[in-house]
C-alpha cells in the first residue's frame, strides 16, 4: 500500500509540473501569434516586477516578462490622434509595444531600446495598448497625451503586489 501512495504523490507531481510548463509555453508563444494578441484577454507572467500604471504613464522594471499584459484600454466616439512617448530598454526581439485596434489591426509602436514619440491614430471604438514579451526583462516609461473624446483606462492589479528589486 505504501508504494501505492508514492506512486500516486510521483504522477500527481508530474502533472503539476507539466501543467506549469504548458501555461508558461502559452504565453511563450503568444510572441508570434498576432490573432492571440487581439483577443481582449491577458495571459502574462512576470519573474519580478517593479512599477505604477496610471491614465497618462506607465513606468516599469521588469524581468522574466512572457505573455501578454494590455495596459491601457482606449475608448471614443470618434476618430483621436494624440501622442505617446516611449523610452527604455529590452531584450530586443522579445518585446515590444502594440497597438490593437477594433480586434482586427495590430500596429507595432516600439521594440527593444531606445526613446521615441509616436503619433498615434485611434479609430472610433475600443482599442488597447499592450505589453508582448517572451522571456524578456528590462525597463520602460510610456507617456500617453490626454485628449479630449478619449477614454483611457489603466489595467488594474498588476502592481499592487510590487516585488522590489535592484
Amino acid at each position: 500500500m505504501n508504494k501505492w501512495i508514492k506512486i500516486f504523490f510521483l504522477a500527481m507531481l508530474m502533472l503539476w509540473l507539466g501543467g506549469c510548463d504548458n501555461r508558461t509555453m502559452e504565453q511563450e508563444n503568444i510572441f508570434y501569434d498576432d490573432a492571440r494578441m487581439m483577443d481582449s484577454g491577458d495571459s502574462y507572467s512576470f519573474a519580478r516586477k517593479l512599477g505604477n500604471v496610471t491614465e497618462k504613464e506607465a513606468n516599469i522594471k521588469f524581468s522574466g516578462f512572457s505573455g501578454l499584459y494590455t495596459v491601457w484600454h482606449l475608448h471614443t466616439t470618434s476618430d483621436v490622434t494624440t501622442k505617446i512617448s516611449i523610452s527604455g530598454t529590452a531584450k530586443q526581439d522579445k518585446f515590444k509595444i502594440i497597438q490593437v485596434n477594433g480586434g482586427s489591426e495590430i500596429h507595432t509602436l516600439w521594440e527593444g531600446e531606445g526613446d521615441q514619440e509616436i503619433v498615434l491614430s485611434i479609430p472610433e471604438g475600443d482599442s488597447a495598448i499592450k505589453w508582448v514579451g517572451k522571456k524578456t526583462s528590462g525597463k520602460v516609461i510610456m507617456q500617453l497625451e490626454p485628449q479630449q473624446g478619449l477614454e483611457v483606462t489603466p489595467q488594474k492589479g498588476l502592481f499592487e503586489d510590487d516585488e522590489f528589486f535592484e
